[in-house]
């Protein structure tokens, strides 16, 4: 795990490398390295947080055996041991590294596809002038770039060329629409109109000037027209995938632990984690002091059955808020960033002890854990789907502010994209139409609310949709986004055994009904793993989100930011909102602390657009 950062251009030197590189030195604390040719005009550097071969002979930029070919990499790469079997490699390192960058020069970027792991790396040919960038096919790990006539450059962060050609960036109003509705800005978008996010399994050519976009891998081709629907098949099945997935990702030559919550995903983690090594293992928690959001004792509880070594951290809301700004500053550009206080917490805890942490995420989106996807169905359902205008009506009528918030889902639902919809209404944000109506222009174009292109290799239900968007969409730029900046924050590397290349390829084809079943209970085959594992009596209780007590903070310890950037003069300054709009949505809050993401969302892009704008 690392960071890269680099560049194409006849423009830029070895001292715009470096800095360019160490704008990001917080992801690799052990080791530097640049390659620099001024005639090629091709700049790459590294900054390297060890984890695998530990020796100065795996640092990069690495070298391909017959030096053509030099690369930088981060990530991980789980099946390489695999790979240096199966084509009879001869290697010079213990490392992940070498065995990518001969495969490539064997096979070229069809290579790409043999990698089972989390990666962002680039490529330059030394004979042929051309540079390759890949990003792994989850989007685990984050890549920007930047193409303006003969520049091009590249990074782990937006940050890199915040700080370095910032006076180059252009905002993108229509980013903000985005970050209104979802929370964040999805892909390939960013919050300048000339920086772009590299996309999940895709790759970038650029040689003479020319950059083409290319896909080395689509996800939606692992579709198959017919699905699995022997159960029993299924749960051994996908207890036998989730074993090998958790073995390749335990491999490391320094401390691993596991993040563990207490609930499904990170239980069903730590207890694989623990049959895969056959030793005791270290487990970590967050809780907050005074909150009715802790679940320490579940976690506790958990740990205890399965004899980990646990480590739990309780938080105040001071020592979050004390983060606040440090926190915002580090996802570059307008993020809701309310699990985000957690994870930076467990994440600079859990680095005292360990370097490596296994996560749970992917398996909500994968095995439909979420309230999206009974609502899809709900909704594609009678009497939902002939008269969902009129129970929205008749619900919004009601006193109940649940009812109200309910009533939302079904305000416009066939106008736009439902997936976004359904997500975006979910979570109490803004819905098109209010961002149409009350934003700058620019916000308002942001097109049906993404639409995403679904798999033709089968007709797919309501649930398996909702579940499709929330793979490529909220997994992607936000869950996998809040992870990795927290955990690269303080070196630690994060690991997410549920997206593994064959577990996907596995799960995405299993009858829905394994995964919402017809009580409507999310990840039902993955709970009967699970209690192979560990006891049912464990997870007796509702499903609770990894997040602090935000809407009572708005009202507290937050409430002189709110006032500080919700003021008039400064909604007025930025011009993105009405101010009209933006006081009332704060009254509505106060009336309805249902409202508490609406408002923080306002107050994020007005901090935002005041450090940055």
């Amino acid at each position: 795990m690392c960071g890269i950062a680099g560049f194409l251009s006849p423009n830029y030197n070895q001292d715009d490398l470096c800095r360019l590189t160490r704008s990001i030195s917080h992801r690799g604390p052990d080791a530097e390295g640049f390659y620099f040719k001024a005639t090629d005009g091709i700049g790459l550097g590294h900054r390297r947080l060890s984890i695998i071969d530990l020796s100065e002979a795996a640092n990069q930029p690495f070298y391909s055996s017959d030096r053509r070919y030099v690369m930088v990499f981060n990530g991980e790469i789980y099946n390489f041991r695999d790979l240096i079997s199966k084509y009879d490699l001869k290697t010079r390192t213990s490392s992940d590294t070498e065995v990518i960058i001969e495969l490539f020069a064997r096979f070229g970027p069809n290579s790409i596809t043999e990698l089972n792991g989390m990666f962002a790396l680039a490529i330059w040919d030394n004979d042929k002038k051309e540079l390759f960038v890949f990003r792994d096919r989850f989007g685990v790990k984050p890549l920007f770039y930047f193409h303006e006539g003969n520049d091009f450059f590249f990074s782990s962060e937006l940050k890199s060329l915040q700080q370095n050609f910032r006076n180059r960036l252009q905002i993108d109003e229509q980013s903000f629409g985005y970050f209104f509705h979802f929370g964040f800005i999805p892909c390939p978008q960013t919050v300048y109109k000339n920086v772009k996010k590299l996309e999940p399994g895709g790759y970038l050519h650029l040689k003479n000037g020319e950059l083409n976009k290319l896909k080395f891998i689509q996800l939606s081709d692992f579709v198959k027209p017919q699905t699995v629907t022997n159960e029993e098949e299924a749960i051994r099945e996908v207890e036998d995938l989730l074993i090998k997935s958790v073995k390749r990702q335990t491999i490391a030559d320094v401390p691993l632990g596991v993040f563990l919550s207490g609930g499904t995903d990170s239980s069903l983690i730590a207890a694989l984690t623990k049959k895969a090594s056959g030793e005791r293992i270290k487990t970590f928690s967050v809780g907050f002091k005074n909150s009715n959001f802790d679940e320490l004792p579940y976690a506790k509880a958990v740990a205890q059955y399965l004899n980990t070594e646990h480590y739990e951290i309780h938080i105040t809301d001071r020592q979050m808020l004390d983060h606040l700004y440090e926190i915002i500053d580090s996802y570059d550009e307008p993020y809701i960033i309310s699990s985000g206080f957690p994870t930076f917490a467990i994440s600079e805890f859990t680095r005292k002890h360990v370097t490596v942490a296994l996560s749970g995420e992917g398996s909500d989106e994968m095995f439909m854990g979420y309230d999206f996807h009974l609502w899809a169905r709900r909704m594609d359902q009678f009497p939902l789907k002939q008269f969902g205008g009129l129970v929205g009506a008749g619900l919004n009528m009601s006193n109940k502010p649940a009812y109200k918030q309910k009533a939302r889902l079904f305000t416009n639902a066939r106008k736009y994209s439902p997936q976004g919809h359904i997500f975006s209404q979910e979570q109490l944000y803004f819905s098109v139409d209010e961002i149409k109506e009350h934003f700058a222009s620019g916000c308002g174009n942001i097109l049906g609310q993404y639409e995403i292109n679904l798999p033709t290799g089968r007709g797919l239900n309501a649930e398996e949709k909702q579940s499709w968007f929330d793979i490529n969409v909220y997994l992607v730029d936000d869950l996998l986004t809040k992870i990795d900046r927290a955990s690269m924050h303080y070196g630690l590397e994060a690991r997410v055994p549920f997206l593994d290349n064959d577990l996907f390829s596995y799960v995405i084809n299993m009858d829905s009904k394994f995964k919402l079943d017809e009580k409507g209970t999310g990840k039902a085959l993955l709970k009967k793993v699970l209690h192979r594992h560990i006891p049912k009596e464990y997870f007796n209780r509702m499903k609770w989100g990894f997040a602090p007590p935000l809407s009572k903070w708005l009202k507290s310890d937050l409430r002189p930011i709110v006032d500080q950037y919700l003021d008039p003069a400064v909604v007025k300054k930025f011009g993105i909102v009405s101010n009209e709009f933006v006081q009332k949505t704060r009254k509505d809050y106060e009336r309805n602390e249902r409202y508490f993401n609406k408002v923080w969302l306002l107050v994020l892009m007005h901090i935002w657009l005041s450090r940055n704008g």
